[in-house]
């Protein structure tokens, strides 16, 4: 599953991005897209179902794919260990019920992560701006 935003209106930032160079514009995207990630990453640990605590204390963000015009941020259960039971809660088995978390989180997130992305986006720019002085 696959959550994407996209910047648009914001015309000011915009010409601040293009205006950095390729490294300074991927560390802004990066710091932006787990800013958003990080509220899901929040909220799917609050909703897993808590036995040991294992589970929970793997939910974590990571990046798949970097590029200075994108980046894509996934948000899971990182330990081998741990990806199963994940998978069992999220799906169900045939003698268990499914107990979402993962995606309930990015359902009930997706706004909040958004404006952080945003929050964080427009913060990431004005300080690449201000290292570079323009």
């Amino acid at each position: 599953m696959e959550v994407r935003f996209k910047f648009e209106g914001d015309k000011q930032l915009k010409k601040k991005l293009e205006s950095l160079n390729r490294t300074a514009r991927g560390r802004a995207l990066r710091k932006a897209a787990k800013a958003g990630a990080e509220e899901v990453v929040k909220e799917a640990k609050r909703r897993v179902p808590v036995d040991t605590g294992k589970t929970q204390k793997h939910i974590r963000s990571w990046f798949t794919e970097r590029k200075s015009e994108s980046v894509t941020v996934a948000v899971g259960v990182t330990a081998k260990s741990r990806v199963h039971v994940a998978r069992f809660l999220e799906t169900g088995t045939s003698k268990m019920a499914a107990r979402p978390f993962l995606r309930p989180a990015i359902d009930e997130k997706q706004r909040q992560a958004a404006e952080a992305t945003h929050e964080a986006m427009v913060e990431a720019v004005l300080e690449e701006v201000r290292k570079i002085g323009r």
